[in-house]
């Protein structure tokens, strides 16, 4: 009885909310079949060495192995690009549609980079961490080393160069010894629009990033309504609204409760 007092009271505050936020992490797209790259192939071997994520996402790296790191991310966007948006990502974009059919506004930050939301249709979107299939100049003493440059990929190339100035090009992705900024991330236009939000999904994070959990805390705060979708809670001390499930599963049944 008291599941189904919570999941009705849920779908009152859902469709009361006048401003919907969805935060999305990697434990959306595991279900598409992205690995972490924590696992059996969380590494990158070079020589008779092993490097991990922690150590080649970086700008450091960037500097010193290129070509090591363009190999690397060649890799991931063929991994990315053979996988398959799942219900999960769908039915976020059913939620904005219908979000945006009832004059609501919405919102959705995603900490995964492998354009999967945007392939399923979600136009409302900040890529907190970037996108691995746009790229930008490496060199930041040109005007342009802060704007996304239209670039082809070429099998011939494994370093692609910039356009405008032959300095090489870089993944428009944040690195772990980068930080967040508004002009190419859009972090504070994020934080802007949790303190405004009236609902918010919290899909397949652990909030081991600063924005993210930011974010979960803002909402928190300001005690409005947070639901967690995900196989190993974190957010159990938080919010009565959990559901220990994927989204892919979770998420579809919600549609079909709240009479789209």
């Amino acid at each position: 009885m008291k599941s189904i007092k919570l999941l009705s009271k849920l779908i009152d505050h859902f469709q009361n909310a006048q401003t919907i936020l969805i935060l999305t992490g990697a434990g959306i797209s595991a279900e598409s079949g992205i690995p972490t790259f924590r696992g059996e192939d969380g590494y990158w071997s070079i020589g008779s060495k092993n490097y991990y994520p922690e150590e080649m996402a970086t700008n450091y790296f960037f500097r010193k192995m290129p070509d090591e790191l363009w190999k690397w991310y060649h890799h991931r966007q063929k991994v990315y690009m053979n996988a398959i948006p799942n219900q999960g990502h769908h039915t976020i974009t059913k939620l904005e549609k219908w979000a945006t059919e009832n004059g609501k506004n919405f919102l959705l930050v995603t900490q995964n980079v492998d354009n999967l939301h945007i392939r399923a249709g979600t136009k409302n979107i900040i890529e907190i961490h970037g996108n691995i299939f746009k790229y930008r100049c490496s060199d930041l003493n040109q005007e342009h080393s802060m704007k996304l440059i239209d670039y082809k990929p070429n099998n011939n190339n494994i370093i692609p160069i910039c356009t405008l100035c032959n300095s090489i090009l870089r993944p428009h992705v944040l690195w772990f010894d980068e930080f967040y900024s508004e002009e190419l991330f859009k972090a504070q236009t994020a934080i802007e629009f949790a303190f405004k939000t009236d609902f918010l999904f919290v899909i397949g994070t652990t909030l081991a990033t600063t924005i993210p959990n930011r974010i979960v805390s803002i909402v928190y705060n300001l005690n409005k309504p947070l639901v967690e979708i995900n196989p190993n809670p974190i957010l159990t001390k938080y919010t009565d609204f959990i559901f220990i499930d994927s989204s892919s599963v979770v998420l579809p049944k919600l549609i079909n409760k709240l009479n789209f």
